[in-house]
Order: structure tokens, then C-alpha cells, then sequence
């Protein structure tokens, strides 16, 4: 699946499939956990991919796929035109395509001040002390870290400093490519606005695309252009930002956008909150067809026994995998989910 031009992509991935073995005694013979399971993105020069869904869903190893730190089982990656092998980590793919981890003081090493860690990148790829030291005041400046700050350790500094470090070592390199796995997710809200003002000014300045990962559909809002949605190891609906959280046409979708806060108090209790019910599917043992028809409230006979391709929503670059898409939400939906109605609640045909 493509939005632009192959010369407009900064990155490609064509029906990407990372399944895990089981180990151990007795497992050998247990099906496979399929993390990922055939997942088309793509992402514009200087765009925000953002790739959401519940824990569980496959958006991290998407990412670590994509970085080669966990082996593919098919599928393909193109970076900047070049496809990319499964394992070995090309040149281009070292400099050019970087992440941002989840929790910033976990991945610093504690035994080194912050200047080694920023500079490590470098230093690995052989670039001279001096070129080192003069990269490094730019990227302090960048980030907003002082010299003095530069001279500590990792555990001497705040979460939101230790995450401006994360990002001042991803941009070592100078990448056109960042992958942002839940950057401001184990951050205060305070923090979490100046990480993300920050990262747009990054944007703005160098050029970046950010594949940013989140579970979060406000942050995800103030920060993407466009939206993928996925559910068990599959994407299920993909379109601009405000298609995605403003029309909404699959049911799992619609039920994480009824999850997101709403900040003014006037307008709470207003519209529908839906409740999915029943436990996640197992990834090892997922149902057939439709993997979310045992939680959905539009199933039909026919959800079981066929796979829902990611086809248009209409005319627009709006793409969806539903049988029955509907941007209505019925009123009565059994006992699958739970609705809590306020003022406003509206209705319509399933298709």
C-alpha cells in the first residue's frame, strides 16, 4: 500500500509478517505467535505515520522489524528506494533510519554521562573526536540540554531529559527517518507537550518522517498527518488524521476514539462510550476471518469465513478491512459491547 510516489516514500513495507516460535518442553509443536501478520505501510518524506492499537497488537515489533532487530518471516522493507535485507543492517539503514525507545532511562547506558551516550553513534561509525565534539553542541542545542547537563549521568537527569538525550542520540547520525516507539508515554502531560513540541520543531527544521507509535489517539492527533490502525497483527483502517479520529468507519477503531478524554467539561457525557467486552484473542490462536468478529458488534455469519482485505472507503485514500464499515454507531449493539449513552447517539445502516 502506497500514498505517493516511490520517489515521495522515505519507507515502504509491503505485507510484513513476524511470527515467533514457541520454546521449551512441550511447545515445539504449538502453532506459531503470529505478532505480525501481513501489514502494508508507507511513509512520505517529511511525514508523521502514526501506527496505534491496545497492547498487543503488533506495533513495536513492526517497529524492531523494521530496524532488523527482530528477524522477518516474509514480507518486505524499502528505505529511501533500497530494500533492505533481514538481519545485517546497511549503511544506509545504520545512518539514515533511527528510534526513539519507550523508556529513555532504560535504554542509556547508566555507566556512561550523557555526552558519551549522545556521541556513542558516532564513535561506533568512526568519526573523529573532533567532528564528535562539534556535533555534539549541536545536538545539545537541538534538544534543549545544557554542557553542564552533558557532563552527568542518565540517572541524574528527569525522564523528560533523559528522553531529550534518547532523541539527540537518535539524531547522531543525521537520519531522514525516526521511529518513535511511545516516546512521551511514561512522561508527565506537561513533559509529554514539551517532548512533542519538540519533536515537531526537529521535523520542521530537519526534514524528519516520523513513524510514531503510540496507543494514545490525543497525542497521536496533535503530532500525525496520517493514521494506521491495527488489531492483532493487522492493519484494519488507515486514512489522514481526521479521517481516522473524526470518521471513523471500523467498529475497533470507533471504540478506541470513544476511549480518548474529552477535555471540556460542557461537552462530557455527550455521544457514546463503548466497552468492548470479552479478552483480547490470542495472537498464537487468533479467530478466523475477521480476527475482531468475536468482539464486534456488526458481526455477521459472514465475518468468520472470510478476511477482510483493506479496500476504499468510498472514493477517498480512506481505506478500511470491515464487511460491514459504518461511520453510525447503532444503539443496542447485545452483548459483545457495552455502550454508555449520553445526549447524542446516532444511528445508521451497517453499510
Amino acid at each position: 500500500m502506497t500514498v505517493k510516489g516511490q520517489e515521495e516514500l522515505a519507507l515502504d513495507v509491503e505485507d510484513l509478517k513476524v511470527h515467533f516460535s514457541h520454546t521449551g518442553p512441550g511447545k515445539r509443536d504449538a502453532p506459531p505467535v503470529r505478532a505480525v501478520d501481513g501489514v502494508s505501510l508507507s511513509l512520505g518524506r517529511g511525514e508523521t505515520l502514526a501506527l496505534v492499537g491496545e497492547s498487543g497488537s503488533g506495533k513495536s515489533t513492526v517497529a524492531r522489524a523494521i530496524m532488523g532487530l527482530v528477524p522477518r518471516t516474509s514480507g518486505s522493507i524499502t528505505f529511501q528506494g533500497e530494500r533492505l535485507g533481514d538481519g545485517h543492517r546497511s549503511p544506509l539503514q545504520r545512518h539514515g533510519l533511527q528510534m526513539v525507545f519507550q523508556n529513555a532511562r532504560g535504554s542509556l547506558n547508566p555507566r556512561m554521562r550523557v555526552a558519551d551516550c549522545i556521541t556513542e553513534p558516532m564513535r561506533i561509525n568512526h568519526i573523529s573526536s573532533a567532528q564528535r565534539a562539534t556535533r555534539l553542541d549541536e545536538l545539545l542545542d537541538m534538544v534543549g540540554l545544557s554542557r553542564r547537563q552533558a557532563e552527568r549521568f542518565p540517572q541524574e537527569l528527569s525522564g523528560g531529559q533523559q528522553q531529550r538525550v534518547g532523541i539527540a542520540r537518535s539524531l547522531a547520525l543525521a537520519p531522514s527517518v525516526l521511529i518513535l516507539d511511545e516516546p512521551v508515554s511514561a512522561l508527565d502531560v506537561s513533559v509529554q507537550a514539551q517532548i512533542l513540541n519538540l519533536l515537531a520543531d526537529l521535523q520542521d527544521e530537519l526534514g524528519l518522517s516520523y513513524l510514531f507509535i503510540s496507543h494514545d489517539l490525543a497525542v497521536v492527533a496533535a503530532l500525525s498527518d496520517r493514521v494506521s490502525v491495527m488489531f492483532l497483527g493487522r492493519v484494519v483502517e488507515t486514512g489522514t488524521t481526521e479521517q481516522i479520529i473524526r470518521h471513523a468507519v471500523h467498529p475497533y477503531t470507533q471504540a478506541l476514539n470513544s476511549a480518548v478524554p474529552i477535555e471540556d467539561p460542557a461537552l462530557r457525557g455527550r455521544g457514546t462510550r463503548i466497552v468492548l467486552t470479552g479478552d483480547l484473542p490470542s495472537p498464537s490462536n487468533p479467530p478466523s476471518g475477521c480476527t475482531f468478529h468475536t468482539r464486534c458488534w456488526r458481526a455477521e455469519s459472514e465475518c468468520p469465513l472470510r478476511v477482510p482485505a483493506l479496500v476504499p472507503w468510498g472514493d477517498s485514500d480512506h481505506l478500511h478491512a470491515c464487511l460491514f464499515p459504518s461511520e453510525s454507531i447503532p444503539v443496542g449493539a447485545g452483548s459483545k459491547v457495552g455502550l454508555e449513552l449520553g445526549a447524542t447517539v446516532t444511528t445508521g445502516p451497517k453499510s
